[in-house]
This record gives C-alpha cells, structure tokens and sequence, in this order.
C-alpha cells in the first residue's frame, strides 16, 4: 500500500465535491467556526502542506499496518493500493479524523487527519508505546473502511439491514436539523439510517441515531420520530430525544455511545478493533450478524 499525503493544492477538490458540507446547518457552520455558506473556504483554511516529517511517520504506520491488513481484511488491501492523507490543522473537526470523497467518483477518498492526531502518532513511535501506537493503527484502519463504505455502499447497507437498520426518507424540522452534526463519514442523499426499537408495554418506536451539538455538548442521541398514519413517512417535528448511553439500543450493540450514532461508525469500530486489536464481538443473537460483518473484510 501506497501512502500518499496531498498537497494544500490537491487537497482542494475533495472539499469541492463533497457532498457532506452542503447539509450542514449556518447553526452548524458556525459551530465549526465557519461564517455560515462559507464552509468550504473555512476547511480550506486549515489545510496544511506536508513536510518530509510528515511522510516519514505517516508512512512509518501505513507499512505496519499491511500486515494486519493482508492477514485480517484481504479485500481492503485489495481494493485501497493507495492510502491518501490530507493534514489539516489542529482543531479542525474537533481533532475528529474522518473522510472525503468525490461526488464525481466516490472511489477516489481521502483521510483527514489532524495536526494534533498526527504529532499523538508521533509521540507514541519516540516514546515506543506500543498501545498507542496500537491505538492509532486502528485508526486508519477505521478511516479506511469509512472509505471502503464509500467505494461500495450496497454491501454495507445490505449488512446494516441485516442488523436491523432501514434506510428512509426523514423530513426533519429546523429546530432537530439544526442540532445535529453532520458526520463526514455517514451523510447521505435522500435519507436517514433508522431503526425500530420496542418500548415499554411492548410497543415499538422509529428512531433514528445521531451524534448532536446539546448546549455546547457533543451528545450521541436517539432521536425519536413520528410516524404518519396514513402514508408512513417518518419526521421528526421537535427534540424528543434518548440518551444512547444505557439505552436498548446499546444493549443490542453493546458499545460506547459514541460508536453508535450511525451504522457507518458502529461497522467501522467493530471491524478496526477486530483488525488491530484481535476484538471480537461474538455475543448471543449478534453472532450471525457479526460473522456477516467479517465477510466485508475478507
């Protein structure tokens, strides 16, 4: 595999054609520190060019990480020969790692990784601490199957149905739209991942997860929605909201609340934890579902 870190100038046209920026909220913008339609010159902002120290280390982890990945996810080496970075600087996202792809040709992705993550990475070969180092393996690990999702989203949502996910049209008011963060990683055209959770008195609800911006928090949610009578359509008029944290749906998955705010990361966390950490989540019901998981690597 082939590391490849864009230039300031390369990097651009991924920001151009991505389609996550154009759903975000001026609530959002500004969140991210963006005058509000102005997004796109603001991430262009926090570009960074590489520097030789740069390669080094970056190129440093993608080489320790091909063992793991022509051991563990034959089909990801396979399908990703290159492995391309783009820096940004710190802060940026939250110091979030995460993906772009081009509208144009959603195989042609990039990771976005921060200054701050970068020099943790670096830190963690000086100091030869082996968890960190761990640690951020797993990372681009995660981050190249955000990718390979983006490569091939039939085979993931297939899984994702499987799991108990539907991908539906959500008509959302202002007021929820504006306090959901857009994840780079999950959007979509025309819809929503939701899921039907039973409730007390055995009847069942629509929800739909999402990681939300609540008083200057960053808060993993449920949002619960309401279904018309008459045609089906699900919306979502106001913030009826549910923790994640100790919620059924956390129980089903059995992981932190952060990792459950969409499919996309749920699958990602999984499988990266499996590839690097030798972490399996064989448990009850959830073991067909997660052997399905594992085909997606090999």
């Amino acid at each position: 595999m082939r590391l490849v870190i864009l230039s300031k100038h390369d990097a651009l046209a991924y920001f151009d054609q991505s389609y996550h920026i154009d759903k975000m909220s001026a609530t959002e913008q500004k969140a991210r520190g963006a005058n509000p339609g102005h997004i796109v010159h603001h991430y262009k902002q926090q570009l960074v060019e590489p520097t030789p120290d740069h390669h080094r280390i970056l190129h440093r982890y993608v080489q320790m990480m091909e063992p793991y990945l022509h051991q563990f996810a034959r089909k990801l080496a396979a399908y990703h020969p290159q492995y391309k970075v783009i820096l940004v600087k710190a802060n940026t996202e939250w110091d979030y790692p995460f993906t772009l792809a081009k509208q144009s040709n959603p195989t042609d992705g990039a990771v976005v990784l921060s200054l701050k993550v970068f020099r943790d990475a670096q830190r963690a070969l000086y100091q030869r601490n082996s968890a960190m180092i761990k640690h951020f393996l797993t990372i681009l690990v995660h981050e190249l199957i955000h990718l390979d999702q983006k490569r091939d989203s039939t085979m993931y949502q297939f899984v994702y149905q499987q799991m108990g996910f539907q991908f539906l049209p959500v008509t959302l008011s202002p007021v929820v739209q504006n306090a959901i963060l857009t994840n780079p990683d999950g959007s979509q055209p025309n819809g929503q991942w939701v899921i039907s959770l039973r409730l007390q008195g055995n009847t069942t609800a629509w929800f739909m997860p999402s990681m939300m911006l609540l008083g200057g928090q960053h808060r993993s949610m449920l949002i619960e929605l309401s279904k018309d009578g008459l045609t089906g359509n699900l919306s979502a008029d106001s913030l009826k909201l549910v923790p994640i944290e100790g919620s059924l749906y956390q129980r089903r998955f059995g992981l932190a609340a952060n990792e459950l705010t969409h499919p996309n990361e749920l699958v990602a966390y999984m499988l990266s934890e499996y590839v690097i950490q030798s972490h399996r989540y064989e448990t009850g019901s959830f073991t067909h579902h997660y052997q399905l998981m594992l085909s997606l690597l090999n």
